[in-house]
């Protein structure tokens, strides 16, 4: 059986990649834009929905606040990055977490290094594409802006062929017009 090129160049789906540009994983810099602690879990522990920019890369983190150590811990580390105050009295829920929504105005406009991993899909979805389990871009977690050095920002390679793919492509010397 052959392919038919002419039914798949006519009628095909067609693919776009997404012209969102994502920040490399590991360490970053970027600028609090937007944040909203108005969410809650199905569990109905509050959230904090964060989104990062610098220039055209952009990412969103969700904090969920609940009673375990490790929660608390993440969201105390984006308010020791963004270098805003802790949350004293009416900016927290003593009994939810939940923070105000003015307390968390303070965040927007602030600088804040963060670290970027891929986490693989929870469900186990696997790309057609690919054959792979997808992965998404998450925050792991919060640091001073000041802590990022420049030499650490990685470059992002995700798209590119790999490094030993070129070594097919060689060219023999004769070749080469010079």
């Amino acid at each position: 059986m052959s392919f038919d090129f002419e039914n798949a160049f006519g009628s095909g789906e067609a693919f776009h990649p997404s012209t969102r540009e994502r920040f490399p994983v590991g360490p970053n810099v970027g600028t609090i834009k937007e944040i909203d602690g108005s969410g809650s879990t199905s569990n109905f522990n509050p959230t904090i929905d964060v989104r990062i920019e610098n220039g055209a890369k952009h990412i969103k983190d969700r904090l969920i606040i609940s009673p375990k150590e490790f929660s608390v811990a993440k969201v105390v580390g984006l308010v020791e990055a963004a270098g805003v105050r802790r949350p004293t009295g009416a900016d927290v829920d003593a009994t939810s977490g939940r923070l105000s929504q003015e307390y968390l105005n303070l965040f927007v406009g602030k600088q804040v290094g963060f670290v970027v991993f891929l986490e693989d899909d929870y469900q186990g979805e696997v790309d057609e594409r690919t054959g792979k389990v997808k992965q998404w871009d998450r925050v792991r977690g919060y640091v001073p802006p000041s802590a990022v050095s420049t030499d650490e920002v990685p470059i992002d390679t995700r798209g590119l062929p790999e490094a030993n793919s070129f070594a097919a492509a060689t060219v023999a010397d004769d070749d080469i017009p010079f």
